[in-house]
């Protein structure tokens, strides 16, 4: 047990937290070889004509970035960072208080849950390329037939582009929420929010 950052933030290397985010690391290594790989080996679609297919280069970039962010957090929780001990040997979140504004911050949803929600909404938005890709080669099978069904996927496309933004939109404001304390109705709807993307990106892609 290391206790660089003080005796209330010590580290446990064999703690569950800190295998999980071990296990984390692993993935994202091997998600940034397999970028680097196909980078170098000119795989990622560069030289294609294909819309989709130059787009879809960016999935194991997206894949590494979200894995890197996910081990981050477990480490953030294991040496329970922005919180502090009381004098019960309880820990609770840092506070800060801003008096030109009579408000209180609290600085562990910016600081560490943050970390957890942008690992979750960048994973979403890498398997929307995969949907995006699926999408696109479907229209293109179909440039050559009289049809107007081509011109579903398109739209399809710029509905997932909008619904993206607004899912980060929305985690920011319930990140603020919590933050901030403010007691509104959605104050908890968090993990509630986080089920509804992953169900909606499930149905998108069967």
């Amino acid at each position: 047990m290391s206790c660089i950052f003080g005796q209330a933030h010590c580290i446990n290397v064999t703690s569950n937290l800190l295998l999980c985010s071990y296990a984390y690391a692993v993935a994202t290594m091997f998600s940034l070889y397999t970028h680097v790989r196909r980078t170098r080996i000119k795989e990622h679609g560069h030289y294609s004509y294909l819309v989709p297919v130059r787009r879809v280069r960016y999935f194991p970039l997206l894949l590494c970035i979200s894995f890197l962010t996910r081990a981050t957090w477990f480490v953030l929780v294991d040496i329970h960072a922005m919180q502090s001990l009381d004098e019960n040997g309880v820990y609770a979140n840092v506070l800060v208080f801003v008096p030109w504004f009579d408000l209180k911050i609290d600085l562990y949803p910016l600081g560490v849950l943050l970390w957890n929600k942008l690992s979750t909404l960048i994973y979403v938005t890498a398997f929307t390329l995969l949907l995006q890709f699926w999408s696109d080669m479907l229209a293109h099978t179909k440039l050559f037939r009289p049809t107007s069904s081509a011109i579903v996927p398109v739209k399809r496309r710029n509905l997932l582009v909008i619904a993206n933004v607004w899912m980060y939109v929305i985690e920011l404001m319930l990140l603020l929420t919590k933050s901030f304390t403010w007691e509104t109705w959605f104050f908890n709807w968090d993990n509630w929010y986080c089920a509804l993307i992953f169900f909606a990106l499930s149905f998108t892609l069967v």
